[in-house]
């Protein structure tokens, strides 16, 4: 009977260290693009690499058509990344399409939306870079400059040639927090940035010009938009990023509530 007992709590306890050992599972969205009528998908691979680095365990959500099934992939996931990509189609938000824009292919743009509303809703953690910011903040009823160049007096280069500079954080935010730093150089490639504040999203960082450099969802544990791309960084505010989005998915997988992230950096 002792034996059988110490069997029991010994299995009972490899279950739940094993279950506390697995990585979450990090639902990524891919690019979608038409070419002579042939529709594929494709992901830069140091996405998947920063997940994986971060202790998270990247799966691809490629764009179904069937939409009522997105439901799958949040129960399926424990956090999400939406993605760069091409210009979300202005008549989203209401307005005609700038001579610049090279609007999304429509099979991901619908998918992206779709799968961003259900993602917010579910509670679980979300990161948004450069487009998936920008769709992040449409979602929840914002808008956005077609195009700095042409619509701004910003003469700081966002795209091409150059481009890159210092954003400034918010020091209250949870983005400052969970990259432990207030101030630091990142990329740039976008022509695009967040004009109106979607509802319930809060400005945590701006480039020396005033564009909008990062959002956060002021009611959800984790849902935090970047305009520039932190996978193509190696420096230490940008792994610290895809840390915290481990670490509070893992926290959501393991107790069914995101807590708040607590590492805070610690390189």
């Amino acid at each position: 009977m002792i034996r059988r007992a110490s069997l029991i709590l010994f299995t009972a306890l490899f279950l739940v260290s094993s279950a506390l050992a697995a990585r979450p599972v990090i639902g990524v969205t891919v690019s979608a693009r038409d070419r002579g009528g042939y529709e594929y998908v494709s992901l830069s691979a140091s996405v998947i690499d920063s997940i994986d680095e971060a202790g998270g365990l990247p799966v691809l959500l490629p764009p179904i058509k069937s939409l009522s099934e997105i439901d799958g992939y949040v129960t399926m996931v424990d956090g999400f990344v939406f993605t760069g990509g091409a210009d979300i189609n202005p008549a989203r938000y209401g307005e005609k399409p700038h001579e610049t824009v090279s609007i999304l292919l429509e099979r991901r743009e619908d998918f992206d939306f779709a799968l961003m509303e259900r993602a917010l809703a579910s509670g679980k953690p979300v990161l948004g870079i450069c487009l998936g910011m920008q769709e992040m903040n449409v979602a929840c009823g914002g808008t956005l400059i077609q195009d700095i160049p042409s619509e701004t007096d910003s003469t700081l280069v966002h795209r091409g040639e150059g481009s890159g500079h210092d954003v400034i954080l918010e020091k209250d935010s949870r983005l400052a927090g969970f990259v432990g730093e207030t101030e630091f150089p990142v990329n740039s490639r976008h022509h695009q940035a967040v004009e109106r504040v979607g509802e319930g999203l809060r400005v945590v960082a701006k480039a020396p010009d005033g564009i909008i450099e990062g959002i956060e969802k002021s009611n959800h544990p984790f849902a935090i938009g970047v305009q520039w791309h932190p996978e193509s960084m190696m420096e230490a505010p940008h792994r610290r990023l895809f840390r915290e989005l481990v670490f509070a998915a893992r926290s959501d997988s393991s107790s069914g509530e995101v807590e708040e992230a607590s590492s805070g950096g610690g390189e």
